[in-house]
């Protein structure tokens, strides 16, 4: 809770810092968002790391394979990367790039996820070839 208020607080300064200065100089606004949005990453992923340490803990424990959640944490920290550069671009005006970006997010999920899904549909043909 302690965490969020921070975040928050960091959000809402920097937000009201970059309003008021986009008027007059606007570079400077982006610069302003560029910093407060890489601060709040910082927070959120120094807090995000404690706790998939004790997932991956818990997921050993389950004897899952680990490369299944690996795969998972990276897919999801892929999305947030793509997302959060897109919405970076879009707020310098630079919509077509952001959604460039966030279209090379999704491939380079697909491609991380591929031998999962290829491993899958091996055992569902094994399944259905069984039958």
């Amino acid at each position: 809770m302690n965490e969020l208020v921070k975040i928050s607080a960091v959000g809402l300064a920097g937000g009201l810092l970059a309003l008021t200065l986009r008027k007059e100089r606007q570079e400077f606004a982006l610069v302003i968002t560029l910093v407060t949005s890489v601060i709040i990453a910082g927070q959120v992923i120094s807090s995000v790391g404690e706790l998939l340490y004790d997932i991956e803990g818990i997921v050993s424990e389950c004897g899952i394979d680990i490369k299944y959640f690996t795969v998972c944490i990276k897919a999801l920290g892929l999305s947030y990367v793509s997302q959060f550069a897109a919405e970076i671009l879009r707020d310098s005006g630079e919509s077509a790039i952001a959604s460039k970006v966030e279209a090379a997010g999704k491939i380079s999920i697909l491609l991380l996820t591929m031998p999962i899904i290829m491993s899958f549909l091996r055992i569902c043909l094994k399944v259905v070839n069984g039958i």
